[in-house]
């Protein structure tokens, strides 16, 4: 294998791991903000302290997702080689 052509696969692998770990992390904060939305429609009526809490961590929630999703979106994808294309 070319020297150019190890380099895009390190490359590559990089940018798949990356993707994969910050996939798992969105995963895991959107089942969270799920289960907390879910705590808050379960809810008798009026807004307890423990209902404040879920609104309040599912609000906190909305934000790191979309920074998460974000800076997956701008991940930089590996560049091929005009050599290894």
């Amino acid at each position: 294998m070319t020297s150019q052509m190890a380099d895009y696969v390190d490359q590559s692998t990089i940018f798949h791991n990356t993707q994969k770990a910050a996939i798992v992390e969105i995963k895991i904060d959107a089942k969270e903000l799920s289960d907390q939305l879910a705590n808050i429609q379960n809810s008798a009526g009026t807004l307890s302290t423990a209902d404040q809490t879920s609104l309040d961590r599912a609000i906190a929630l909305v934000p790191t997702i979309t920074r998460k999703l974000t800076a997956l979106n701008a991940l930089p994808a590996p560049i091929v080689s005009p050599d290894v294309a």
